[in-house]
């Protein structure tokens, strides 16, 4: 997936950004502060202070970290000593820092990042530096989140603000002290959290905002969301030469297009296709789109770029249409903060037919225009018209996700020759679709092999037959053989079980300390028959096994029909959150019965 977010707040106060090579238990945090003071002029000083102490070698690699600026941004004061475990102290100072740059700053202006080298980092030394940002303008005010990959011993934030602004602060899990118009928020002792798959949010953030900000000159309101619309509505006019090269573009493109359908798809496929998504988080394009006709022209831009001339397409085609912005992030809600900006990170295309509206998404690969890309799925978007509230993307087809196996085994004790089809449903059929088109045949056949062999299954010989592209399926399908002539005849017969490794391996494959959030809806099936297979209920005993709580059902059943042995299971997660105390006891459930990746019938 291609990068998207365009605010450089976002990944300057980010506390992952820093290291984010180490890994959890690499350092701790011994002191994380923030003092934040705002100016009468709509500017503000930021002072950051950080101590690490280094428990592994993992935690050496915090003794580099980058601080992202732009020209908005200004970078200075670094102080700072790595205290060895012999208390000897080496200081850092304004040498021990380089600016680095981009190939396109001289084009858009100002500088990336700048990198900080902390001298001489060993096993028990301790990180002490502190730096300082003037901040020119109060849209780059910063979101303060949660560290996940180390402990932290302390977080402090300090504000204070002038009486002509008046600030408002959306935060949880921060403690709180207001006196006058300074606030102090901390909190103490924040636990490691393991980077597990679908983890859920944790509830510690800062996020900042003020009832009117100023941007390259002009003053802006921003107490509601219609007033962030037509802030971005704004800076987001174009100019007469634009206007007059989209019309004629959009002329061209439309020159044989018969119907509306033809018109929206030539033109989101021609912004999609030919102006290639390139992130510009620098100088004033970290908000400003740029002139539709230098993108046209350049054939690149950033996702507002990219928006935007869709949008300005569409209007020139006589369809109404906007760029919206959107939060791709799941914690916190959008809708739970106080206008403001800075708190979207994408920009996508609002298109209105009629009473519906329709969301495109021209920067992501995977997206089209019947297609709505699963992270934007159910969050909050704002059509950039100048009136329009808050909105919500649809969810979408339910589940959101699905995978099927079905597997029909018959042959010789020696082996056994097996049909099988392998589907996927909504989701999961628009990115495996994508996956398997262009690849070869034999490139198909290998990576369904993988596929089968991850899941367990003894394949040799494997032919593809079916390959079936249907809306909201995918399905593929062949043969193969297995080979038990050399398995021990007191094993049985292995059969892999591609639903349970599917869910050990990515669900749950390591133990978790909180609740469970998949954020979205999943639904597995797995289906396999052995055909004429004569065993007694003395040799295998039906069963049906079942898992049920809120939000989360799981059955496993074996049967007989005739001469045929049927095993089936289904697991069902609607994707709301599961407590962990449910989360445990299935995932318990499932890894204590015996030879649980696989189903083994009697030699």
């Amino acid at each position: 997936m291609k990068a998207v977010y365009f605010f450089i707040t976002t990944l300057l106060f980010s506390q992952n950004f820093i290291a984010g090579r180490a890994s959890a238990g690499g350092v701790v945090c011994l002191y994380d502060s923030t003092d934040i003071e705002i100016k009468r002029n709509f500017s503000a000083v930021v002072k950051i202070y950080k101590d690490f102490e280094i428990i592994s070698e993992e935690g050496l690699a915090y003794a580099e970290f980058a601080v992202p600026i732009n020209d908005y941004i200004e970078f200075s004061d670094l102080k700072g000593y790595t205290e060895l475990p012999d208390s000897k102290k080496i200081k850092i100072g304004e040498k021990d820092y380089i600016f680095l740059t981009g190939r396109m700053d001289r084009e858009f202006g100002g500088k990336k990042a700048v990198l900080v080298l902390l001298k001489s980092p060993s096993i028990g030394a301790i990180l002490h530096y502190r730096y300082r940002l003037d901040i020119k303008s109060l849209l780059y005010l910063p979101h303060i989140e949660r560290q996940n990959s180390y402990p932290v011993e302390r977080m402090v934030v300090q504000l204070k603000w002038p009486r002509n602004i008046n600030l408002n602060y959306d935060y949880s899990g921060f403690d709180k002290d207001v006196k006058g118009r300074r606030a102090l928020f901390y909190a103490d002792n924040l636990p490691e959290i393991r980077a597990e798959p679908f983890l859920c949010h944790d509830n510690l953030y800062l996020y900042l905002s003020a009832d009117r900000f100023r941007f390259n000159g002009p003053e802006y309101g921003c107490d509601t969301w219609d007033d962030v619309g037509f802030f971005y509505s704004r800076i987001s006019d174009q100019p007469t030469p634009s206007l007059v090269k989209i019309k004629v573009l959009a002329d061209k493109l439309l020159a044989e297009s018969v119907s509306l359908i033809d018109s929206l798809k030539i033109l989101f496929d021609y912004v999609a296709d030919s102006v290639s998504y390139v992130a510009l988080r620098i100088g004033s394009g970290d908000f400003m789109p740029h002139n539709c006709g230098q993108i046209i022209e350049r054939g690149f831009g950033d996702c507002k770029d990219q928006s935007l001339l869709l949008s300005s397409l569409f209007r020139a085609a006589d369809i109404e249409a906007y760029p919206a912005l959107i939060s791709t992030v799941d914690y916190p809600r959008l809708e739970s903060l106080h206008p403001w900006p800075a708190f979207f990170d994408h920009t996508v295309t609002a298109v209105r037919i009629g009473e519906e509206e329709y969301i495109l998404d021209p920067s992501d690969p995977f997206s089209d225009f019947s297609y709505i890309p699963f992270r934007l799925r159910g969050k909050s978007y704002l059509v950039v018209d100048g009136i329009s509230e808050l909105r919500t993307v649809r969810e979408g087809s339910q589940p959101a996700e699905g995978f099927s196996w079905s597997f029909d085994m018959g042959g010789e004790l020696s082996g056994m020759r097996t049909d099988f089809v392998i589907g996927y449903i909504n989701d999961a059929a628009a990115i495996y679709s994508r996956n398997f088109r262009g690849l070869s045949s034999f490139q198909k056949s290998e990576t369904v092999e993988a596929i089968l062999r991850e899941g367990g299954w003894k394949t040799s010989a494997l032919e593809i037959e079916i390959e079936k592209l249907v809306p909201d399926t995918f399905s593929i399908g062949g043969e193969f053989f297995s080979d038990y002539s050399e398995l021990d005849s007191m094993t049985g017969f292995p059969v892999g079980s591609p639903l349970v490794t599917h869910l050990i391996d990515n669900i749950f494959n390591t133990v978790r300390q909180s609740p469970f959030c998949r954020k979205n809806s999943l639904r597995l099936e797995e289906y396999i028959r052995f055909r004429d297979m004569a065993f007694s209920s003395d040799d295998l005993s039906e069963y049906r096994d079942y898992w049920v709580r809120e939000g989360l059902e799981f059955y496993d059943e074996m049967k007989y029909i005739g001469n045929d042995i049927i095993f089936r299971r289904i697991f069902d997660l609607d994707g709301r959150e599961i407590s962990s105390d449910d989360f445990n006891a299935f995932r318990n459930f499932l890894l204590s019965r015996k030879n649980q990746r696989y189903v083994y019938l009697p030699y």
